[in-house]
């Protein structure tokens, strides 16, 4: 596998890592509560609601069509 490969495998490891630990962390979470913003790092400016919505999306997307395995 070179190196390309490597990294790409490695970044879609690391996407559906935090996938699962997001699903996790708010899976007892009603939507209406997830009103924090975060004020520093990647997030910052966005709401929790936002940060999971994104992560069901992606989730959705990764059982709709799921990608090739490297």
């Amino acid at each position: 596998m070179n190196r390309h490969h490597e990294a790409l495998n490695e970044w879609q490891l690391a996407t559906d890592h935090w996938i699962e630990l997001t699903l996790a962390k708010y899976h007892e979470w009603d939507s209406d509560d997830l009103t924090q913003v975060f004020m520093r790092g990647p997030f910052a400016g966005w709401s929790e609601r936002m940060v999971l919505e994104l992560a069901m999306k992606m989730d959705d997307a990764n059982k709709k069509v799921p990608r090739h395995k490297l």
